[in-house]
């Protein structure tokens, strides 16, 4: 077991944002892994939602029935070590009757199922403000906040009611991080020990796209080149869906492959026909995917939620080899020579062609972010928490 992991007890709490299994591995699921490789055993509760019922449509209804399920089955573990906990709880974020309510239920699961596991005082680690539930109920040695959007950017939250939880997050965690500069300087007035944590990436994983025993999908292969590829959730808060379809009209020379959850209505854009949308895809999968395209694109809207956003994709997208054009914002910047930053329909329109007649070395790109590993994010989180003194309550 690492030092740093013996000395905090070695139990820890993560409450995360989206289910283990989702095909979008994000940080939390990273460094829990990272966690459980250095003998830590962690109780991963898989998602407290900030989103109202309702908001994604007909969607959240037929979640209901999945959730009561999930909770009913208990604890899964899916490698050793790592635990994974679904709390129920209702979904009405913007009453503090109910988040009473949800508080003192998950709790009172958590706190049942770490007496089974056998797991005493343990770390809590939440990377959601409504994760704060579960702060001061779990007999905990520590606790962090680990914010990795500004959450109440987000179109369909109880805003003012993520807005106070984060205010008490940042007041009453033990230790703070985010994963980018702007999320620090925006907070460090109201907690000036916040410490800045940025995201990693599995280079080794997304360098098989370049291995040339990847074999790319039939469903990818089978399309003309050039191919234009977008890797993650289509949301419509944070996605220009507007660009997307306008690129496919504009250049009906260029197949366009999206590949994600719809956490939209995209009908206008598969009703394209060189825009195509393969849907979520394994974890696994991703480096063959990336392998058949010939430029990735990140094509944001410029607004108060992803003027903060610190993509995994661009650093995963990088590791794969690819050349990069993304909407100018100024986490996307930090890779000059490697991204192309542009605005508008006509700035992508050039990007890419510059980028097809350009491609430039992609070895050189994995390279950029070869040195950014998972491994290297988790020892830096816990160093700090193993010089991290409880702040009294």
């Amino acid at each position: 077991m690492d030092d740093r992991v013996r000395k905090l007890g070695g139990n820890f709490v993560f409450v995360g944002s989206e289910k283990w299994d989702s095909a979008s591995k994000t940080s939390k699921h990273h460094l829990v892994r990272e966690f459980a490789a250095l003998g830590a055993r962690v109780l991963y509760v898989e998602n407290i939602s900030m989103r109202r019922l309702g908001s994604e449509g007909r969607r959240d209804y037929g979640k209901i029935l999945r959730e009561v399920r999930r909770f009913v089955a208990g604890l899964r573990s899916p490698q050793p070590n790592v635990y994974l906990m679904n709390p129920l709880y209702l979904p009405f974020p913007g009453s503090a009757a109910v988040r009473r309510f949800n508080a003192w239920f998950v709790a009172a699961t958590a706190r049942f199922h770490l007496r089974r596991l056998g797991m005493s005082h343990p770390v809590l680690i939440y990377f959601m403000p409504t994760g704060l539930a579960l702060q001061g109920r779990l007999g905990e040695r520590l606790s962090a906040y680990y914010i990795t959007d500004n959450y109440a950017a987000f179109a369909d939250v109880e805003k003012d009611a993520v807005r106070a939880l984060e205010d008490k997050a940042l007041a009453t965690a033990d230790a703070v991080f985010a994963t980018a500069p702007s999320l620090v300087e925006a907070r460090r007035d109201r907690r000036p020990d916040i410490h800045c944590s940025p995201h990693g990436v599995d280079a080794a994983h997304f360098g098989r796209a370049m291995d040339p025993e990847t074999v790319v999908p039939e469903e990818v292969a089978r399309l003309p080149r050039p191919r234009i590829g977008f890797m993650g959730g289509l949301g419509y808060d944070y996605v220009d869906l507007n660009l997307i379809r306008d690129l496919g009209r504009s250049r009906r020379d260029w197949q366009i492959v999206l590949f994600g959850r719809d956490l939209s209505d995209i009908s206008e854009l598969v009703a394209e026909p060189n825009i195509h949308f393969l849907g979520p895809q394994p974890y696994e999968r991703l480096p063959a995917l990336l392998k058949g395209m010939d430029v990735a694109i990140i094509p944001f809207l410029d607004n108060e939620l992803t003027r903060d956003v610190n993509p995994l994709k661009m650093r995963e997208y990088l590791a794969a080899g690819l050349p990069v054009v993304a909407t100018d914002l100024p986490l996307l910047r930090i890779y000059p020579g490697h991204v192309r930053c542009v605005r508008g329909l006509d700035g992508f329109i050039s990007g890419i062609a510059e980028a097809l007649a350009n491609p430039g070395n992609p070895h050189e790109r994995h390279r950029a972010v070869q040195g950014e590993s998972w491994a290297a994010r988790a020892a830096a989180v816990l160093d700090v928490l193993a010089a991290t003194q409880p702040r009294r309550k």
